[in-house]
């Protein structure tokens, strides 16, 4: 049976330090994770009316720097920057798999701080690593079950959810404990989620496994990662046709899409 090795990390990068911002991520990479996973735009720090002057392309020195470290440490890494554009800059997270494959996610729910700087991404990503299918969504769209259920009808088993929103960290993880279990729960998906720290504020992880139980929690306000293991079996998917209990039911399995004209 798989057993996935999940790092979680905060940061704190400093605004327009992409330099030292990124020899800092490279200090929590190594061999010993399968999926590692950073803050939204963690390379750049979180900027909104000054994204066009911090932002950059996909092919951009440091993205291209943490796609080597991918491949140099056979890890999946997952990070965030403002991505530019011909006509626009999206917040975009990225996924750098160990055999060498980049794929994005541009943020589709922008907060009210962001609409006027950013435009939305038009669809989502569920990429495959040779451990475990991974899916993203950012920050408050872990607010939007939809997106969550959308992820799990792709295919994925693993839902990361990195933040920027800078809450007090034990704050942090009280609201996250109100509604992400059922993220979880309902769609039977691991679900990691993990905040940028900034300006005194920020911080907090917290790991669930598909019983929405949580695995591990961390609300410290200093880098730090949160690792720890994430056994494939805990996912409990079962054939939509086995009805002898309904204990480890899918849920997901027994939806009715044709009803749900919303």
């Amino acid at each position: 049976m798989r057993t996935v090795r999940l790092r979680m990390v905060q940061t704190r990068p400093v605004v327009g330090d992409t330099g030292n911002n990124i020899d800092r991520m490279l200090d929590f990479v190594d061999r010993r994770h399968d999926v590692i996973c950073f803050p939204e735009m963690c390379l750049t720090g979180y900027v909104t009316e000054n994204a066009s002057e911090h932002s950059m392309d996909a092919d951009s020195e440091p993205v291209r720097r943490l796609a080597e470290a991918a491949c140099e440490n056979n890890t999946a890494i997952v990070f965030g920057f403002p991505e530019r554009s011909e006509q626009s800059i999206c917040i975009t997270q990225a996924i750098a798999a160990p055999d060498g494959r980049l794929e994005l996610y541009r943020k589709t729910h922008l907060g009210r701080f962001e609409s006027g700087w950013f435009v939305p991404g038009d669809g989502f990503i569920c990429t495959e690593t040779e451990k475990i299918s991974v899916g993203l969504q950012l920050c408050w769209e872990s607010h939007i079950p939809d997106i969550s259920t959308t992820l799990r009808h792709m295919g994925a088993e693993l839902i990361l959810n990195p933040h920027a929103s800078f809450k007090d960290p034990g704050r942090r993880t009280d609201l996250w404990k109100k509604y992400l279990p059922a993220r979880a729960y309902d769609n039977r998906v691991f679900f990691a989620a993990c905040d940028m720290l900034g300006d005194g504020k920020g911080g907090g992880m917290i790991v669930l496994d598909p019983d929405g139980n949580i695995i591990a929690e961390n609300s410290s306000a200093e880098e730090c990662t949160l690792d720890c293991e994430l056994d494939a079996k805990l996912l409990k998917r079962r054939s939509p046709d086995d009805e002898s209990t309904m204990a480890g039911t899918d849920f997901f399995l027994k939806r009715r899409p044709e009803l749900y004209h919303l």
